[in-house]
């Protein structure tokens, strides 16, 4: 099943819930970026984004592949702030993610719970 995500509009930021299985670089790409279309459309810049329902197959190469291409978007300039939380086996690569974007300036941050997550999202 392709990645479908509910989203809500909170006080303080976008709360996204996404379940599914991301198969190729594009899934992925679109999958970014139409949370942070959403983000734009609602006027949020803080974004929270549960992605422990959601199975990613993307390898290092890949990882930087999609952060070019999100870097490329000039999604650095607009100001969001991302926390992602991810189950415990997909911690360790969300966080080779998380390394490859940020030398990207773009501010997105992985966590294994969402206590964390909102912690760092909020402050």
């Amino acid at each position: 099943m392709p990645i479908m995500s509910s989203i809500s509009c909170e006080d303080e930021y976008l709360f996204v819930k996404s379940e599914g299985f991301q198969k190729t670089i594009s899934d992925h790409l679109k999958y970014f970026r139409s949370i942070f279309a959403s983000a734009a459309k609602h006027k949020q810049r803080r974004i929270l984004i549960d992605n422990r329902d959601v199975t990613f197959t993307t390898d290092s190469y890949d990882n930087i592949k999609i952060a070019d291409s999100l870097e490329s978007s000039l999604l650095q300039n607009m100001g969001f702030k991302a926390a992602r939380i991810e189950r415990e086996e997909q911690l360790a690569p969300a966080k080779f993610f998380e390394t490859v974007v940020l030398n990207r300036s773009l501010n997105l941050k992985a966590f294994p719970s969402e206590r964390e997550a909102l912690d760092w999202l909020l402050s």
